[in-house]
C-alpha cells in the first residue's frame, strides 16, 4: 500500500506534516494518486483538499489542488455563491446571478491553501 512507504515522512500524508501544496507531494512522491491529502494553509493549520495526480493541464501532468466539484445531477447540491440554481425539465445549472448586463461570479472556499495558476473544467448541458 502506498501510505505505508509514504504517510511518516511525506508532506501531505497526514495532518501533523501537512505539504504546502499537491504538486509538493507529487514531486516527492511520484506515486502519489488522486485523492485527500493535507495542505497548509496561510494560517499554517492543515486542511484537507483534494489533489488531481493524474490530470494533466497548462503542461503540468498532475498535482492540481480541485477547489469544486458540482454535480448539479444530485438532487442534493447547490450552487456557489454568486450563481443560481436553473431548474429545467432536463437537469438543474447554475446560471449566472445578472440582469442581462456584465458578468457575474462565484467565489469558492480554498480553506486558506494559495495557488498559483487555475486549470479549469466545466461540463455544461
Amino acid at each position: 500500500m502506498l501510505c505505508q512507504m509514504y504517510c511518516d515522512f511525506t508532506p501531505g500524508y497526514n495532518a501533523t506534516h501537512p505539504a504546502s501544496s499537491c504538486e509538493e507531494i507529487l514531486q516527492l512522491a511520484t506515486q502519489s494518486t488522486s485523492g485527500l491529502y493535507w495542505l497548509r494553509g496561510t494560517d499554517n493549520r492543515p486542511s484537507q483538499m483534494y489533489c488531481d495526480m493524474e490530470r494533466s493541464c497548462k503542461g503540468v501532468a498532475g498535482g492540481w489542488m480541485r477547489v469544486a466539484s458540482i454535480d448539479m445531477t444530485d438532487t442534493s447540491s447547490t450552487c456557489p455563491s454568486g450563481l443560481r440554481a436553473t431548474f429545467t425539465f432536463v437537469v438543474n445549472v447554475c446560471t449566472r446571478n445578472i440582469d442581462g448586463s456584465g458578468c457575474s461570479s462565484a467565489m469558492l472556499p480554498v480553506q486558506g491553501v494559495e495557488y498559483s495558476q487555475v486549470c479549469g473544467k466545466i461540463i455544461g448541458y
